[in-house]
Order: structure tokens, then sequence, then C-alpha cells
């Protein structure tokens, strides 16, 4: 089964994406940028990654996070898309340039999510 590395800080929408991809994916949500970075330090790998941009209370974001662990060997190649509010004319692009492999609106819908999964992994 495919890992997915759900990074998210709402509880609710980390139960729902869950909830949409249980079946078909093995499904890790971490809440925070550090263990996200830990995990990355001790060669935990996945194949994919959904990412969302505001993390709340954490130190950086989730752009910030991307490029802290494309760093690592076995980031390079995993899709990490990018789940957030951010709904405006030109953040899709802005996303897309940042180095995210694609991007995906809240609120999301199962079969949007599970489109995009079976794209990209």
């Amino acid at each position: 089964m495919k890992r997915v590395l759900v990074v998210e800080d709402d509880k609710i929408n980390a139960f729902i994406i869950k909830k949409f991809l249980s079946a078909d994916y093995d499904i890790i949500i971490m809440q925070e940028s550090n263990d996200v970075l830990n995990s990355a330090e001790k060669g935990e790998s996945y194949d994919a990654v959904l990412m969302d941009i505001n993390l709340g209370e954490d130190d950086i974001d989730g752009t910030e996070l991307l490029h802290k662990i494309k760093e690592f060997d076995q980031f390079a190649n995993t899709p990490v898309i990018a789940t957030t509010a951010y709904a405006m004319s030109g953040d899709r692009k802005r996303f897309i340039d940042e180095g995210f492999t694609d991007y995906l609106a809240k609120p999301i819908s199962k079969p949007e999510l599970t489109n995009m999964l079976e794209s990209v992994t």
C-alpha cells in the first residue's frame, strides 16, 4: 500500500483527508514541521506528501517546509501537493513555481484528491 504523509495542523481537515484516503493508502498525519523534519532525518520516505501551507502556530509555513524536505535524498523526487485555503487567482502558479508538484484548494473533495494522488503516485 502506498504511503502518504499528510502535513496538516487542523485536526478536522486531517481527519477528513484520512477518511477519504485510508481505504487505498497508508496515511501518516503530522501536525508540526519539526515532526516532518525528524521523520526525514530518520530516513523515512513516502510515496506522496499533502502539505498544508498555513501550519498555524508553527515557525515555518508549508512552502518553507517543502524546501527543507527536498534537501533530503528520499524526498528529492517525492510528489508534494499543496493543500491550502489560498485560492485566489495566481495562487496555483505561485505554489507550482515554489516547487510543489500540484495544488488543491480547500475545501477538498474526495474525487479531486484521489484523482490527483493517482496521477502523481
